[in-house]
């Protein structure tokens, strides 16, 4: 019975790690598998994320046979500043901040 806590928190720890953050690998992996573009698209959209996204990355996708849309989800993805769903690590949003002239 005293081993039921700790075996709960492992439970708990390894639910928190089960999402991988995506990376170009796992996206090329998922290509060269052939899982169709939605499928693709999806996991983009909804997981975490850690993309190199340079033009030389860029170039190595596509030649790879990655599509646009993926590409332009990745990057998309990648543009709010974090991988999860694009807000800013404080939890502001852009609409928080003002431009002083």
């Amino acid at each position: 019975m005293k081993y039921v806590p700790f075996v709960l928190m492992l439970a708990v720890l390894g639910a928190l790690n089960a999402q991988e953050a995506l990376t170009n690998d796992s996206i090329l992996k998922m290509v060269k598998a052939g899982l169709s573009e939605d499928v693709v698209l999806s996991m983009v959209k909804s997981q975490p994320a850690k993309y190199a996204l340079g033009p030389d990355q860029v170039i190595t996708l596509k030649s790879a046979g990655v599509s646009d849309k993926v590409v332009a989800a990745m990057v998309e993805r990648s543009a709010g500043g974090n991988s999860f769903g694009g807000s800013m690590a404080s939890g502001a949003t852009p609409a928080d901040f003002r431009v002083i002239t």
